[in-house]
Parts: C-alpha cells; sequence; structure tokens
C-alpha cells in the first residue's frame, strides 16, 4: 500500500476495524497475494489482534474475524513473529485463552498440531476451528481417522445446535475445499473393515445426518449442485445403485472433490441469456474452443486477468477461439461501464443474481476468477486457466 492510510482505533467497538480494511483492500484492488502493508496499518493490525486475544473465550468462542486463516499467512514475517510471541505469552499466563491457541494453530507449523487440539477443546463453539482442523490433517498420517472423526462429530453438533442450513453448509464446505468427507473417510476405512469396524460405527451416522442435510436442502433448492450430488456420493459409497442412478455423478475424487472433478468431462448442455438479451446455448460452440470465464466487475484479480484473455482472443478468434463471460454482479448498469472501460468484445451472460448466479451454484463456483478451457468437442480442458498457463494452452 502506497499510502500511510488510517482506518482509525482498532480497539473501537463503533467500528468494525478488520472489516474496513479488507473493505480497503477490495476498493484499491489490493486483495491478491501481492498485497503490502505500511507499517502504520501493520501496527494497527497487531494492536486489534491483541485486543482480541486478550479477551480470550466468550461462550466457546472468540471475538477474532472469520476467514482469518486465509490472511493470516500472507502478514509480512515480522508481524508474524510479533503476533506469535504475543499469543505465546497470552497463552503461558492464560491456559484456557482459546484466542491465544487458535492463533498459533494458525501461525505455528507442526504435525503434531499442539495448539490446534488445544484450541478445539478450549473453542467448543468455534465451528471454523474444526473445519482448520479436517483441513490440516493428512491423509498419510496414521491418525488421520483417530482425529478426523471426532473433530467432524464436533462440527456436526454444532450445525446441528445452529439449526437451519448450517450442517448443509458445512459439508458443502467440506465437498468444496477439503474432500475429506464422512464418504471418504468411510471408502477408506472399508479397505479394511475389520481392523476399523469401531470407527466405521462412528462414520455411518455421519453418513445418515449428511444424507438427511442434502434432502432437506433439495426440498429448497431442488437442483442445488453440492445436494445432489452429495447424494450421489452417498449412495454410491453405500452401494445404493438404484438410488445412486437418481443422483448421477461418474466421477469423485479420492482426495479433492472439487471443480477438478469436472476436467475431462463433456460439458453439460446449459442454455443462457446474454447481457444484450440474446438466448445462446454451449452447445451452438461444438466445433469452438470456448473460454468459460465466471468473474465480476468488483474482482481485483478477474481484472488482472483481461489482458491475458484479451492476448488469446485477438491471436486465435479467428481460427475459433470463443470467450464466455458469466458475470456475478448484480448491478447491471456496472458491469456495462466496465465492459466499455475494458473494451471488452466478447458475449457476457447476466442475471443480477450476484454468487447466486444459475450456472455459477451449477459449476460450483466458490471463488473467481475462475476459468474454464472447453475443446471444440465439448470436453472440459481446464477450469483454471489463467495468466500464462491460458496463453500457453
Amino acid at each position: 500500500m502506497d499510502e500511510q492510510q488510517d482506518f482509525g482505533n482498532p480497539t473501537s467497538e463503533k467500528i468494525d476495524f478488520w472489516e474496513t480494511y479488507l473493505n480497503s483492500l477490495d476498493n484499491h484492488e489490493l486483495s491478491s497475494r501481492n498485497w503490502k502493508l505500511t507499517p502504520k496499518i501493520q501496527a494497527q493490525l497487531l494492536t486489534y489482534f491483541k485486543t482480541r486475544i486478550g479477551v480470550g473465550v466468550v461462550d466457546g468462542k472468540t471475538v477474532l474475524p472469520a476467514e482469518l486463516q486465509k490472511y493470516i499467512s500472507r502478514f509480512p514475517r515480522v508481524m508474524r513473529i510479533e503476533l506469535r510471541e504475543f499469543a505465546e505469552e497470552t497463552l503461558e499466563k492464560q491456559p484456557n485463552n482459546g484466542a491465544a491457541a487458535k492463533i498459533l494453530a494458525f501461525l505455528v507449523e507442526d504435525k503434531e498440531f499442539p495448539y490446534l487440539e488445544q484450541a478445539i477443546e478450549l473453542l467448543p463453539n468455534d465451528a471454523e476451528m474444526c473445519f482448520s482442523a479436517i483441513k490440516r490433517y493428512g491423509d498419510n498420517d496414521n491418525a488421520f481417522f483417530e482425529r478426523t472423526l471426532p473433530t467432524l462429530e464436533k462440527l456436526y453438533t454444532w450445525a446441528q445446535q445452529h439449526g437451519g442450513s448450517e450442517l448443509y453448509e458445512w459439508l458443502a464446505k467440506l465437498y468444496k475445499e477439503i474432500g475429506r468427507t464422512p464418504c471418504h473417510i468411510y471408502r477408506k476405512l472399508m479397505q479394511h473393515p475389520e481392523a476399523n469396524a469401531e470407527m466405521i460405527a462412528i462414520c455411518k451416522p455421519l453418513i445418515t445426518q449428511a444424507e438427511q442435510a442434502f434432502q432437506q436442502r433439495l426440498e429448497k433448492e431442488p437442483d442445488d449442485w453440492y445436494a445432489l450430488r452429495g447424494l450421489g456420493d452417498i449412495y454410491e459409497t453405500l452401494g445404493q445403485t438404484d438410488e445412486a442412478q437418481k443422483y448421477p455423478w461418474e466421477h469423485h475424487l479420492e482426495f479433492k472433490w472439487s471443480r477438478k472433478a469436472w476436467e475431462g468431462l463433456e460439458i453439460p448442455n446449459f442454455s443462457a441469456t446474454t447481457l444484450d438479451g440474446k438466448p445462446i446455448s454451449i452447445t451452438d460452440y461444438r466445433g469452438k474452443m470456448v473460454l468459460l470465464n465466471f468473474c465480476a466487475k468488483w474482482c481485483g484479480p478477474c481484472k488482472g486477468e483481461i489482458p491475458y484473455i484479451k492476448q488469446v482472443y485477438e491471436e486465435h478468434h479467428k481460427n475459433g477461439f470463443e470467450v464466455i463471460s458469466v458475470s456475478l454482479d448484480d448491478s447491471e448498469a456496472e458491469l456495462r461501464e466496465h465492459i466499455e472501460n475494458y473494451d471488452i468484445p466478447w458475449l457476457q451472460i447476466f442475471d443480477g443474481k450476484g454468487w447466486k448466479n444459475d450456472l455459477a451454484q451449477y459449476f460450483g463456483i466458490n471463488s473467481i476468477p475462475s476459468t474454464w478451457l472447453i475443446d471444440r468437442n465439448g470436453k472440459i480442458i481446464s477450469v483454471d486457466s489463467r495468466g500464462d498457463s491460458l496463453v500457453q494452452k
């Protein structure tokens, strides 16, 4: 950051300092991995975190910001060192300070996970901590099942206590980001059923509860991408062939069931309406190479991709290369202004639903930019063709 910005008093209860800070990054297109922090902002952030660590645990959770793990690894090294030292000193003086344990769980890389385990115990109402733990546990770890199953049970318990769609949301997040779902664990355990009988008995009820959560989701959202494929995964895993056929899904990945699962498959037929009201179908593009680009005006990294896409479009459009952008914006006027400012010549699909965009929901888009390269026969070559890799492909 080039300017010595000031976001106010980090300890004030009248403003959300962290939210103000993240909004500033977005506004200045600094939310990429290349962001920089001025000394003033570093000092303010350290004060902010130290204050919240000092609060400790309230009702089984902390007042630390959500999705902290995504950002904390990107702080300058000197800032992470000071934050770690403060958290270690706090935990030594206050062994029940779950906020300090949580910070250390994110800062300290240790295969034995001492702070991670401590944070889970001290924060019974912190579902994000459970999710982070499941993400950290490795499949090749001998204690994988012993660690993951109890943590999954805690996540389930927390979700059920909060009712509504909480369990579905965390299951969908497991599928999207990790792949270590109850079905994945069950398949691993069933490789040695006799030796794993006790853990299989723990795992099966988790699968049953997941099935119920997905079915409840479909009652409200009949076309939900993860509920449909989650049920297909469950019935396939349990050998219920007839039921699995109602929710067809040809491939699941043993480690990470995510957008990558689409690679190598033929893209399903879909129809949509462009920003200018023109109806199109993906089958209209057979015989051409297509880049399906999920993006938004407000997304800084999406803007960074435009020069690369333009380069490929200008070089290969004459040979049958097309680009279709799927906008996750909710303002048509702002999108049109964005297209004009960047002189974008290709088609735009827009329905004004933002993240709830119909195609984004169907294909499980949870982060952008997401660029899908489709060959002339409709086969998905890649779901992450960006920058120089797009130019090379």
